[in-house]
């Protein structure tokens, strides 16, 4: 019996991936499509992994869960009788499914303005795995780069990507760059010993910003601590630094300048002439009453009383200087007591002379003590 065989109704069919990629990595979605070849009118499909059905019926296969070396395989029947071959060029793929690198990122710790962050250090993914090229982006979608990872200058989510073998991992990083405190220092005004300075005081750091809480020094490298800060006695260069709770700081100078008084003056006597122990700066006094003009260091009394002088230097006063007392102001007596009359003697420099006759006459006064 001769029997003719019809060669073009054996089935036969191509698979492609579709969708994903051959290789591929751990967990990626793909999707392998057949296209018949030579099937027939109504064609029906079967799909296997390494020998094992996993679909019939369509012409599409996806997977999640492949592993390297499997074996994807596509059957196509026409009728009952004819299919495709069970193995072949065209109807199998082999997969290679690459391992994922994996990121551990510990965050860098936080620094202060103007300190940048370093984000490519190692200890930044230290304990990934899978080896593969590390970039830097500014979002999650890997899009936009980041330009200078090694010097991070402003706080926020950044990203780090591993990929190896066409596998990638991507995780943020988070950076905080805290601001720094920014004290502004006035001096305080000066004052004379034995008054003291108040350097805490809300006039000495106004106008400073970040806040933060106020320290005071008696060194620049803070570590030798103002004692009595409210009340400095000593003139000299202090500091005051401002602390915040995120480890920020800054520390500037304050200078405090405590004059001394001028040493407190004596006053010597000779004649009707007063002498300031002190050249310069006197203010003399007679019964506490300054004496207008009265500056110099010799002072001719004309009256009775208690004389005493202070003397400045800048804004800096001496104590009081002890009294002098004089109290032989007056005149001599004069003529006939007939002719005139000249009281009060002594008198606190203002005399009354009466005379008791009408007389053209020439009286010459001359102090004396």
């Amino acid at each position: 019996i001769t029997m003719a065989i019809n060669t073009s109704l054996v089935p036969s069919v191509v698979i492609a991936v579709t969708s994903g990629s051959n290789p591929s990595c751990v967990g990626a979605s793909v999707t392998f499509t057949a296209t018949p070849t030579n099937g027939g009118s109504t064609p029906s499909y079967q799909w296997q992994v390494d020998g094992v059905t996993v679909g019939t019926n369509i012409s599409t296969y996806s997977s999640t869960t492949l592993t390297t070396s499997q074996v994807v395989t596509c059957i196509m029947t026409s009728n009952s009788s004819c299919a495709s071959p069970l193995t072949g060029t065209s109807n199998t793929l082999t997969m290679t499914v690459n391992p994922l690198p994996v990121l551990t990122i510990t965050n860098p710790a936080a620094v202060c303005s103007p300190s940048t962050v370093d984000i490519t250090a190692p200890a930044v993914t230290a304990g990934s795995t899978g080896g593969g090229t590390l970039t830097y982006w500014t979002n999650a979608g890997a899009t936009i780069t980041l330009t200078s990872p090694n010097s991070v200058n402003s706080s926020g989510t950044y990203y780090i990507k591993t990929t190896t073998a066409g596998c990638s991992d991507i995780k943020p990083v988070t950076v905080t760059i805290n601001p720094l405190p920014v004290l502004t220092i006035t001096n305080p005004a000066a004052v004379c010993s034995p008054s003291t300075v108040n350097i805490t005081a809300p006039v000495v750091t106004a106008g400073s910003t970040g806040g933060g809480t106020l320290t005071y020094w008696t060194n620049a490298g803070a570590t030798v601590a103002l004692t009595s800060p409210n009340s400095v006695c000593v003139s000299g260069t202090y500091y005051i630094q401002s602390a915040t709770t995120a480890g920020c700081n800054d520390i500037k100078p304050v200078t405090v300048t405590i004059n001394p008084l001028p040493a407190t003056p004596t006053i010597t006597q000779v004649g009707s002439i007063l002498t300031s122990s002190s050249a310069i700066g006197n203010q003399w006094y007679l019964n506490g009453v300054i004496i207008s003009g009265a500056t110099s260091q010799n002072y001719t009394f004309t009256a009775n009383g208690n004389y005493t002088v202070i003397v400045t230097t800048g804004s800096c006063s001496s104590l009081v200087s002890a009294q002098t007392s004089v109290t032989g102001v007056g005149i001599s007596d004069v003529g006939d007591a007939n002719y005139l009359t000249v009281y009060p003697n002594p008198s606190d420099g203002f005399f009354t002379i009466s005379f008791n006759i009408t007389v053209k006459s020439t009286y010459k006064c001359d102090l004396v003590n």
